[in-house]
């Protein structure tokens, strides 16, 4: 049996030594390492495709947690479809709560070593009784899968997302993000009827997004919805490329987190701390994160006609 890791950061500036100490531990040989430098959007990558053309029968993979296998979702599934479907992988757990997939038609055992730290301080925070985990898809999925794994409440899709349809958050008025919201996600009642739901996403921005995601799928049937935020509170513009509201119409600067889960009608309202945030992308140093739409902190001066309504972006 040969033993194998892959690793993947999205830039040749990231680091890489925590997901390559986290393979030594569980000792694969430094020579079966695979590292990709670049965005998981897709599988288009060539130590990805040398690592899956060598795997043989009986062969064990490492990989430190799904984010480091891909970041798009419907990518992850289309690749999972290929292992259990075409290939038929069963699942169980070994005694180190890593998630094992066998391989049972090539003997290929791809061990998951999902980063549990995080999420169950999540989970401490929020103790959520709930039947399902949901996201608001693909923003939020991430995280979702993240928490499901964690707290050992199943993943579910319970929204529908129309895929030939734009950013919400952007458009200019609130009939328009509620009409561009109705036409791109759709609420599946056989899956969220009666059910107590952990819904979570990347962040809230003005907060009418969410909330008509909390009604349509209340309408649908759900009992209560749990909102988790993956992000702590945006109370400040973006300048660099973001096109964000001007800070008055940011729901966070103006109102609490109480006030905020009353808006969006939801039955319980949670966002991750800045420190948790640090910890989620580990790989990354603080001092070179941006945290300026959650504290003000911009690297530049930010023009006094901002705060009063005229948006644009610095060049």
């Amino acid at each position: 049996m040969n033993i194998y890791g892959y690793v993947r950061v999205s830039s040749v500036d990231q680091n890489e030594d925590r997901q390559i100490a986290a393979l030594r531990e569980v000792s694969v040989p430094e020579k079966k390492i695979f590292m990709d430098k670049q965005s998981g959007k897709d599988f288009e990558r060539s130590y990805y495709k040398k690592l899956v053309r060598k795997l043989k029968a009986g062969d064990l993979l490492y990989i430190l947690s799904i984010d480091r296998l891909g970041r798009n979702y419907e990518e992850i599934q289309k690749q999972w479809r290929v292992l259990t479907k075409e290939i038929g992988i069963d699942e169980y757990k070994d005694t180190l709560d890593r998630e094992i997939h066998y391989d049972a038609s090539r003997n290929i055992r791809i061990s998951y070593e999902i980063e549990y730290d995080e999420n169950h301080k999540w989970i401490s925070e929020t103790k959520y009784d709930a039947d399902i985990v949901m996201s608001i898809p693909d923003s939020g999925t991430t995280a979702a899968l993240g928490y499901a794994r964690a707290s050992g409440i199943p993943f579910a899709e319970g929204l529908v997302k129309n895929r030939y349809s734009g950013r919400t958050f952007i458009k200019p008025n609130q009939e328009e993000r509620e009409l561009a919201v109705r036409m791109k996600l759709n609420a599946l009642p056989h899956i969220v009827g009666g059910k107590r739901i952990v819904l979570i996403d990347d962040s809230i921005v003005r907060g009418t997004t969410s909330g008509i995601i909390v009604k349509m799928l209340k309408e649908a049937g759900a009992k209560e919805v749990y909102m988790c935020v993956s992000s702590p509170t945006i109370e400040y513009s973006c300048h660099y490329g973001i096109d964000t509201s001007v800070r008055k119409e940011l729901i966070a600067a103006t109102h609490t987190v109480d006030e905020i889960k009353d808006y969006i009608h939801a039955d319980k309202l949670h966002y991750l701390s800045r420190e948790g945030l640090c910890r989620a992308v580990s790989d990354i140093a603080p001092n070179d994160l941006c945290f300026a739409c959650f504290n003000g902190d911009y690297s530049v001066e930010v023009p006094a006609e901002q705060e009063e309504g005229v948006k644009y972006v610095l060049e």
